[in-house]
């Protein structure tokens, strides 16, 4: 039983990564604000830094690792089985992820203004 598999190497100009970067990063921005605010709620500086830390670094893992998913499945229904090789775009993929990890740091900070005013 021959094992037929189409890998395709995609680069910056395939429409598909740019539809999983925007996806991606609309779900990102959705996280980083939810969980800026969640962190900004807890009153106790050493609790709130340490949930903090957590949150952060679970956000990242998972908002690093989503683009890649959805770049995955998209190309696969697009192209009707393919697998995309994405070795040349990886920059491209942590765009969500930085933009989810600023909405984050930018809502914290706003609700602890607003907390402490």
């Amino acid at each position: 039983m021959p094992l037929d598999m189409q890998v395709v190497t995609i680069g910056y100009r395939e429409p598909v990564l740019w539809v999983a970067v925007g996806l991606s990063t609309a779900i990102a921005v959705a996280v980083g604000a939810l969980a800026g605010r969640m962190m900004a709620a807890i009153p106790q500086p050493g609790r709130r830094r340490l949930w903090g830390a957590l949150v952060t670094a679970a956000a990242l893992f998972g908002l690093a690792v989503l683009p890649g998913l959805v770049l995955g499945v998209l190309f696969l229904l697009v192209t009707g089985g393919a697998t995309a090789c994405a070795a040349f775009v990886k920059p491209a993929l942590l765009i969500p992820a930085v933009t989810g990890l600023a909405v984050e740091w930018i809502a914290w900070r706003r609700t602890r203004v607003n907390v402490i005013e």
